[in-house]
């Protein structure tokens, strides 16, 4: 998920002016907002489906509990910030928010359900999505400035540089490659 999920937000991240000015005049005074929410999702992403695995576990109180405790800090953060900080103030409110809750069930699913993901891969997959999308990204950025048409074109050039980067390490394992036999699905003796 991080795959597909990280260079989207990226370009959220680094060109959020220009993806709000598509809506017209004023919108892009919300690239700050967007910016922090998509930092915020990004982090949810890279969790992956523990919200899932946590319902599918039979564990739909501790579901209860965790968006009880994040509608509570929600509110109270946005009693907090958005005096302060208007709407920079709810962003902020809500990425915590979205932050605490993915952390609390990430918590859940690995230490009280022991359900634990592959770091490596995790690391990976970041590592590729930031150096082989985000790097570029950026510097078109510094580069060229945000206007719809550079993030157009930066989009479509490193789409194409991280497709074909990231493609062939997404392929799925053969049997007689190098990356050994292919997961088995299914329990027991093959």
């Amino acid at each position: 998920m991080i795959w597909l999920g990280w260079p989207f937000f990226l370009v959220l991240i680094v060109f959020g002016d220009s993806v709000l000015s598509i809506f017209g005049p004023g919108f892009e005074d919300g690239a700050t907002s967007l910016g922090i929410l998509a930092v915020a999702m990004a982090v949810a992403l890279a969790a992956g489906t523990v919200q899932t695995i946590l319902l599918m576990g039979g564990r739909s109180s501790w579901q209860l509990a965790d968006k009880s405790i994040a509608l509570a800090l929600n509110v109270a953060l946005n009693l907090a910030l958005i005096p302060v900080w208007g709407i920079e103030g709810a962003a902020v409110a809500w990425a915590v928010t979205i932050v605490v809750d993915t952390v609390i069930v990430i918590y859940q699913v690995q230490h009280l359900m022991d359900v634990r993901p592959d770091l490596r891969l995790l690391a990976t997959a970041a590592a590729v999505s930031v150096l082989v999308a985000g790097v570029p990204i950026l510097g078109s950025r510094l580069v060229f400035g945000s206007t719809v048409p550079v993030m157009l074109a930066t989009v479509a050039v490193v789409g194409a540089a991280y497709l074909a980067v990231s493609l062939p390490a997404t392929a799925p394992a053969r049997a007689d490659g190098p990356a050994g036999p292919p997961l088995r699905l299914t329990s027991g003796p093959p």
